[in-house]
Parts: C-alpha cells; sequence; structure tokens
C-alpha cells in the first residue's frame, strides 16, 4: 500500500477515535507493547525497519524492564531446583 494511502488511512482512524498522534509515536508504541510481552528483539526490531538489534534494544529499554523482573524470576526457580548437597549439581 502506497504510504499517502497508508497515512491517510491512520490520519482517519485517529480522527475516529479521538486522538492526535503522530506515526513515530505509534511505532514507539507497538514495538514497545511486543517487547513487554516478550517479543523477540530481533522480531520487533524487524518491524519498525532497524537495521540491528543494538539501537532498538538502546531505544526500548524501558520496556525491556519487565523482560529483567521475568528473568530474574526464572532464575530463582531454577536455583530452586538445585538440591543442597546433590552430586554435580543435580
Amino acid at each position: 500500500m502506497p504510504g499517502r494511502a497508508v497515512g491517510r488511512i491512520r490520519r482517519r482512524a485517529c480522527r475516529k477515535a479521538g486522538v492526535s498522534m503522530p506515526m513515530y509515536a505509534l511505532r514507539h508504541i507497538a514495538a514497545s507493547e511486543m517487547l513487554a510481552r516478550s517479543a523477540d528483539l530481533a522480531a520487533v526490531a524487524a518491524q519498525p525497519g532497524h537495521r540491528n538489534i543494538t539501537s532498538t534494544g538502546a531505544f526500548y529499554t524501558h520496556a525491556l524492564a519487565s523482560s529483567q523482573k521475568r528473568a530474574a524470576l526464572a532464575l530463582q526457580s531454577c536455583a530452586d531446583l538445585v538440591r543442597p548437597g546433590a552430586k554435580n549439581g543435580w
């Protein structure tokens, strides 16, 4: 779909919803929500056309905070699997 048509559709949808939002804000919200819901960073980077995941990760680190919390909880769950005194860590 040509860029102008997409722009018209977006503006019409925003008018109907009663919001005023530039396209970059919509892209930012979409990427943040994907990351907050544990989407793969490389997949999210591809959506807005970022060339590498480093810039995506740096720009959207606020959305990754919830991922850090989930990772910490997962690490604790893994630690709970190791019984004190078990041989070879199992």
